[in-house]
């Protein structure tokens, strides 16, 4: 549930951020939106990378064994 709520968090912070990049039209907007994209974009790959190594340290062993910790 909570990660549902992340990614739609995210998914919408790009989206909005590519839609003002579309609509700028100053360059001083446009610099604005594509720093905002790429601080978006940094976002999204430190959440996956964190997420996995915070949240996956634990799975790790076992993504290479039949055997699970969750039974």
């Amino acid at each position: 549930m909570a990660t549902a709520r992340v990614a739609a968090g995210m998914v919408a912070m790009v989206t909005t951020t590519v839609r003002a990049r579309i609509t700028a039209t100053t360059e001083t907007s446009r610099v604005a939106a594509n720093q905002g994209l790429m601080l978006a974009a940094v976002a999204v790959v430190t959440d996956q990378t964190f997420g996995f190594v915070i949240f996956g340290q634990l799975r790790l062993p076992f993504l290479f064994s039949r055997e699970t910790p969750f039974k």
